[in-house]
């Protein structure tokens, strides 16, 4: 992109190599979206297009507004981000979205560098606004055929929202600020990336969605005197950090407690709103921190961590099939990951109660897998912390930006790296001995988490290691692909244990006591 004079009015120009353009036979819908949204505020407007050619290269250029300022990319990677700023570039893409469903069409490359923030302009009297656009309208539209599918907008303003999070300390914002810091991090995710119209109105719907962002803005700066009612939360995960309420709303009765915890690999399908999330986050070491016991027999066999799929989504929000092999790695490389600074969290968590317990044999594990980084800080504590930094920057590396990297280098892409890494605990530290390592895997619900991705992840998932199990909450059996290393299918019995919800109602509603009970407790909470 380069920039122009023309009548006094700066120009900001792309210039697009010819042999480029010759395979893209669609290239021009990035000008006709941004013409039919002309009159749409924070819509960066076009202006020409032509040929030219430079040092005897053919270019197509493309004449825009220029904005003075930074692309919401610069902005993160400078964690340079105010709340306030975030939750303007959602209410702004909302905006925008709303348009483009009038007009049945999307962006299709939405991502944080086609975000622009304008600087605060001098001769505005609310010197200090800064302004959202949108730009760089991608090639697709929901009519188009291509071999790689536009980006959903929806998914990508998700995984927008995640970037920005991640890069500010909530510890460093006063009251209002937090508050919208746990709305764009716990709640309204969860709005955003549903799909189905039966789940409410608010579904791919960006003014209804608009309406649900700023309820939840007011509910949380109201929270202290809210009353509670049944329907506060249609979802687990809208709880978010809300301990008083986890500790308020849980029920420590659930129709297959028992196969759940068992010491196998199980899969665990069921309707929206029965539970499962509910259930695997409360047995995760982080709850059971924060709450103390979830009162379930059984649970201090093993140890628990909590992953919900929609991060997967987000770190990688289009994934067609013929790129299952180009992405395999670096998919496999993530997701270890996010599992790992999990697992760090709880040895952490156990330092803080216990300085004396020494984790130097850290540094030596990882070396194995990043030779190249330095570890720093105090054996008994401080390692932990410098671990979990480089961990979280190699999980920023491994999410997908322009493409997937086939040969790139991904350290932790290999199947056996998460057993390989509880084993080590459980030979360094006598608090885990006896125990098995649970790792709860919730909502790997296709379309969010595709059969490709799946393909990609169920060797980790599904491969076979004494005292790790994966449990794993899916909607049905529609929406999990069972299919295993080398395009193995993985059969229920020898590679997991099925737990179907609906079909434990039936058995159990032979004994209609139990399931009574479990009913009555559920509306005792209130």
């Amino acid at each position: 992109m380069q920039y122009i004079k023309e009548l006094d009015d700066v120009r900001a120009v792309k210039f697009v190599p010819f042999d480029v353009i010759s395979m893209k036979n669609n290239w021009e819908q990035e000008i006709i979206k941004v013409n039919k949204l002309r009159r749409t505020e924070g819509v960066v407007h076009y202006h020409t297009h032509d040929v030219t050619h430079i040092d005897g290269i053919k270019y197509l250029y493309i004449m825009w507004d220029y904005i003075p300022g930074k692309s919401l990319k610069d902005y993160i990677g400078n964690k340079n981000l105010s709340m306030q700023m975030v939750v303007d570039v959602v209410i702004r893409s909302l905006s925008v979205f709303h348009a483009c469903k009038q007009l049945r069409i999307q962006h299709a490359d939405f991502h944080a560098g086609n975000i622009l923030i304008e600087e605060p302009d001098p001769l505005n009297i609310n010197g200090t606004i800064q302004k959202v656009w949108i730009t760089d309208f991608g090639y697709g539209t929901f009519s188009q055929v291509d071999s790689t599918p536009p980006m959903d907008d929806y998914d990508g303003l998700c995984r927008i929202i995640q970037q920005c999070i991640e890069t500010i300390d909530i510890h460093s914002l006063d009251v209002d600020a937090r508050n919208q810091f746990r709305v764009l991090k716990n709640d309204f995710p969860k709005y955003l990336h549903e799909s189905d119209p039966l789940a409410g109105i608010y579904a791919r719907n960006p003014s209804e969605l608009l309406k649900e962002l700023r309820k939840l803005l007011e509910t949380k700066n109201n929270s202290e005197n809210y009353p509670k009612h049944i329907s506060d939360f249609l979802a687990a995960e809208l709880i978010g950090d809300n301990y008083g309420e986890w500790e308020a709303l849980f029920v420590p009765k659930f129709l297959a407690t028992e196969s759940l915890i068992d010491k196998n690999t199980c899969v665990l399908t069921g309707l929206r709103g029965c539970g499962k999330t509910m259930m695997f986050k409360r047995l995760s070491f982080e709850l059971k921190a924060k709450l103390g016991p979830a009162n379930i027999l059984g649970e201090d066999s093993f140890i628990g961590f909590y992953l919900n799929a929609r991060t997967l989504a987000e770190a990688f929000p289009w994934l067609p099939e013929n790129r299952s092999e180009e992405a395999r790695r670096q998919i496999i490389n993530f997701f270890n990951v996010k599992w790992c600074i999990e697992i760090l969290g709880w040895l952490r968590e156990c330092a803080n109660k216990d300085r004396s317990i020494d984790f130097t044999w850290l540094s030596e594990f990882f070396s194995q897998y990043l030779p190249d980084n330095r570890f720093v800080g105090d054996p008994s504590y401080g390692v932990i912390y410098n671990i979990i930094e480089i961990c979280s920057k190699e999980l920023q590396r491994s999410k997908l930006e322009d493409k997937y990297e086939q040969t790139g280098n991904w350290p932790f892409a290999k199947y056996d790296f998460l057993g390989a890494f509880l084993h080590q605990i459980q030979q360094h530290h006598g608090f885990s001995d006896g125990k098995s390592f649970y790792l709860f895997l919730d909502d790997y619900s296709s379309p969010m988490v595709n059969s490709t991705m799946q393909r990609i992840l169920n060797p980790v998932i599904f491969r076979r290691e004494e005292d790790v199990f994966f449990k794993v909450s899916t909607e049905s059996t529609e929406s999990f692909f069972a299919v295993g290393l080398n395009g193995k299918m993985l059969e229920n019995g020898p590679d997991y244990k099925l737990i179907d919800l609906g079909s434990e109602l039936f058995k159990h509603n032979r004994d209609k006591s139990r399931t009574k009970d479990i009913i009555v407790s559920i509306f005792r909470v209130y």
